[in-house]
């Protein structure tokens, strides 16, 4: 029995923050970015929880991955990392690191 309590509470540490398969709906958020550009991100359950939408780039589908607290999409060399609600970091391939924010719907975009 202790067995079983022991393997259940090490598959839950061993869960990325939000796990994959509690994002049961879509949801979609605009980030504004210290250098200047924009993202539409669209977070959505699995098989690839985040559609990340830059202008004059195509649009990437990053699968979920492992993070020590809040949410960690990565793939190929593109990383988008934060909490919902605080700054994120955003990066691709061939590009700067660049700290983004979320753009509240009906308010002008944040200060950087």
């Amino acid at each position: 029995m202790r067995f079983v309590v022991l393997f259940a509470g090490l598959v839950l540490a061993g869960c990325a923050t939000p796990c994959a398969d509690l994002i049961t709906e879509s949801s979609t958020r605009t980030l504004v970015c210290e250098d200047g550009s924009h993202l539409v991100v669209t977070f959505n359950p699995t098989p690839n929880p985040a559609r990340v939408e830059q202008v004059g780039y195509p649009p990437l589908e990053l699968p979920l991955d492992t993070s020590s607290s809040g949410y960690r999409f990565a793939s190929s060399g593109a990383e988008l990392r934060g909490t919902l609600g605080a700054d994120a970091t955003w990066i691709r391939p061939g590009a700067a690191l660049t700290t983004c924010r979320e753009q509240v719907e009906g308010q002008s975009a944040p200060a950087l």
